[in-house]
């Protein structure tokens, strides 16, 4: 990233517009390194200029400190996010550098909030959150649909008007020039122990009233009880049939850490077919989705709400979280009851 940024001036005949899409794709790449990185290692060293094999002083640096690294990263998206034009192609394009600003953003907000307790700096990073998710939403690109599951099933997500970028996998025996797969739905049914939902992620999906299980009628006697009028999405994300006890495969090499069957990535009515089985799967893979800005919307209004830094209000809600509980969740919306409420 950084060399074709030192070195785009030098590409002849090329347009001021053009050159600053070439670099806003740079910096967008410099930018998702760089967060990757804050994720798994918190202060990086941040890196801005080409760097020679021989530059020890360089290579050889402290890190600098987390907060001055993601607000570079915040820079590069928002200078992606103005410079890449919009595109229905599943490329990268100026949507997809709002959705990752609004998630970084959100992530450092928390952070700051949660563990450095520095709320002028949460306020700082929230606030590009909302401003990066707005525009998203504002957008009118992208539109919640209610078929949840088919976007981690789906063999093709083109034209699924939730997906701002995904992840194309082809097989070879499907005939596609570039063929690549993997293994999600196969590891997903293999004997393989796999992962599953704990109970406590299972018993955080509101009942279908759309208030927490603690607020109504709910039961753990049986897996039926479990599954019973909650969350739409509960259902497709781990069985509602099969309980799984650790240790033991049950048919078809299905099995679980924890006894709830995790089968979202799982599309059952393929059984039996050439990408069934892993390394075979070619299900595409979501990259940046449209529901996940409305959720990183709604997050950022009401931190700000809770630091102070302005109120949030109905409007808020109902044109991004309320969208996603009631199409993917078939949940009841939820209401704005006042400051602090």
């Amino acid at each position: 990233a950084n060399i074709l940024l030192s070195r785009v001036d030098k590409v002849p005949n090329l347009s001021d517009e053009a050159a600053n899409h070439w670099r806003g794709v740079a910096r967008f790449f410099r930018a998702a390194e760089h967060y990757n990185l804050v994720c798994t290692y918190g202060d990086v060293v941040w890196i801005d200029t080409e760097v020679d094999i021989d530059d020890s002083t360089t290579l050889q640096r402290p890190r600098d400190p987390r907060l001055t690294v993601m607000k570079n990263v915040c820079a590069d998206l928002q200078f992606a996010a103005e410079n890449i034009p919009y595109s229905t192609d599943n490329t990268l394009n100026n949507m997809c550098a709002y959705a990752l600003l609004s998630r970084a953003a959100l992530h450092e907000a928390a952070w700051q909030k949660y563990h450095e307790n520095n709320a002028e700096n949460a306020k700082y990073f929230y606030n590009i959150a909302k401003k990066a998710a707005d525009a998203v939403i504002s957008s009118g690109h992208y539109t919640i649909h209610t078929n949840y599951q088919s976007n981690y099933i789906s063999k093709d997500l083109t034209g699924n008007t939730e997906m701002i970028l995904f992840k194309v996998y082809c097989h070879t025996g499907e005939g596609a020039k570039v063929t690549e797969s993997h293994s999600m739905q196969g590891w997903c049914n293999s004997s393989s122990k796999t992962w599953g939902l704990t109970k406590s992620a299972v018993e955080s999906f509101d009942n279908s009233d759309g208030l927490p299980i603690f607020m109504g009628q709910y039961s753990d006697a049986t897996i039926e009880d479990v599954f019973k009028n909650r969350d739409a999405r509960l259902s497709f994300i781990a069985s509602p049939t099969v309980l799984c006890p650790v240790g033991w495969a049950y048919t078809q090499g299905v099995n679980s850490s924890t006894g709830y069957w995790t089968n979202k990535f799982v599309d059952l009515k393929d059984y039996g077919t050439i990408t069934w089985s892993a390394p075979s799967n070619t299900s595409d893979g979501p990259i940046y989705t449209y529901s996940e800005v409305m959720e990183n919307y709604a997050e950022a209004c009401a931190e700000l709400e809770d630091l102070g830094a302005g109120a949030m209000s109905q409007a808020d809600l109902d044109k991004s979280i309320n969208i996603v509980r009631a199409k993917h969740g078939n949940l009841p919306a939820l209401t704005y009851a006042g400051t602090g409420a």
